[in-house]
């Protein structure tokens, strides 16, 4: 992919996770490049509460991390500096789920990277720990020197995208899920 496209691909992409992590964009999704995407291939109902999808998810994401740090040293993992503690929400972009939302965890990480020729090594754990989770559908996204990233997709629309660049960060948001317990407007408590 030549630089400009992937500037242009960043830019949606980026815009896309603002507009979902901030409850923003148009009515329904319509227009939004993630939830267009997304049309051809709805995620089935969910089974789950959102609270035990949002704890499913911190568990992935804890024992990640200790894999990670288990096998190339601790790392600093912590919020990113732009990031508001909390979980973000939105509401679903279909109607799959009565009364569902979107959760989305703060994205972790880290300044710096792994070892660049242990990338695929850091990569294989992220992926199999992702996998216990029935994140199945993987994607190598970017794969060059100095810039690797893959995203993951569960069949409930859960998604972790997993990136090395300059630094090291972990986003992940939920699938469509109600809450047994709504939680007040606006963030909820991580």
């Amino acid at each position: 992919m030549n630089r400009c496209k992937r500037i242009a691909r960043t830019g949606v992409v980026t815009t896309a996770i603002a507009l979902a992590l901030c409850g923003c964009g148009t009515k329904d999704g319509e227009g939004d490049p993630v939830t267009e995407s997304r049309k051809t291939a709805a995620a089935p109902r969910s089974t789950i509460s959102m609270e035990q999808a949002i704890g499913n998810l911190q568990t992935m994401r804890h024992e990640m991390f200790d894999r990670l740090d288990a096998r190339f040293g601790k790392k600093p993992w912590k919020i990113a500096p732009n990031e508001e503690a909390g979980i973000g929400r939105s509401g679903c972009h279909d109607d799959t789920v009565k009364d569902g939302e979107t959760a989305y965890l703060p994205i972790y990480g880290f300044a710096g990277t792994f070892p660049e020729d242990q990338w695929q090594e850091a990569f294989s754990i992220v992926r199999k720990v992702g996998a216990t989770y029935g994140f199945d559908d993987v994607t190598l996204v970017v794969d060059r020197p100095g810039d690797h990233e893959i995203d993951a997709r569960d069949h409930t629309g859960a998604q972790y995208v997993f990136t090395m660049s300059k630094g090291t960060g972990l986003l992940i948001h939920s699938g469509c899920h109600a809450w047994d317990t709504p939680p007040a407007p606006g963030r909820a408590p991580e």
